[in-house]
């Protein structure tokens, strides 16, 4: 590690709790370390640790946030298509013509994609409908329209940290409630 890289290191706070381990009931550690990774800035991670059994939960916050946002993009042409988009860990994405949705989880990551990359993996999900029964004939065909670009799509993010960004002059921003 260089010297600027060591100055700014923090090593992780361990402390062992009186909180019992919900598989085997020995004491969790917490252990919290506190760093800052691109794009998202400072975060804060809480993992409590089971010694005995290896149980784990991690917690993620984020230190810095900016104003909660909702972005939307209406993607209309094909070089759209192609838009840089990043989606924050917390933030949500949908696609309001079909009502599609994508929800992080509890382990979800940051993502960096375009916009055909969404619709390509809401297209993705296709087969899973159908295994439950859903007639998806009329989204699956939305979609493929929509990643050839011979109908128009609106893919919206909402935002409670401010992090994601769609690089386009053409995404309007308005506040998230």
């Amino acid at each position: 590690m260089a010297m600027s890289e060591m100055d700014d290191y923090e090593e992780p706070e361990e402390i062992e709790t009186s909180i019992p381990c919900p598989v085997c009931e020995s004491k969790v550690f917490l252990i919290s370390y506190t760093t800052e990774i691109p794009v998202e800035g400072r975060i804060s991670i809480e993992t409590y640790l089971c010694r005995k059994c290896l149980y784990r939960k991690s917690n993620i916050y984020y230190d810095e946030s900016e104003n909660p946002r909702k972005l939307i993009f209406r993607v209309e042409s094909p070089g759209d298509l192609g838009t840089m988009i990043y989606r924050s860990s917390s933030a949500s994405i949908k696609i309001p013509e079909i009502d599609a949705e994508i929800i992080p989880g509890e382990i979800s990551s940051g993502e960096l994609t375009t916009a055909e990359g969404i619709l390509q993996r809401i297209l993705d999900r296709i087969p899973t409908m159908r295994d439950e029964g859903i007639d998806s004939t009329e989204i699956e065909s939305f979609l493929m329209d929509a990643i050839n670009a011979t109908r128009p799509v609106t893919i919206v993010i909402e935002d409670r940290t401010g992090k994601s960004t769609i690089e386009s002059d053409r995404v309007r921003i308005e506040p998230l409630d």
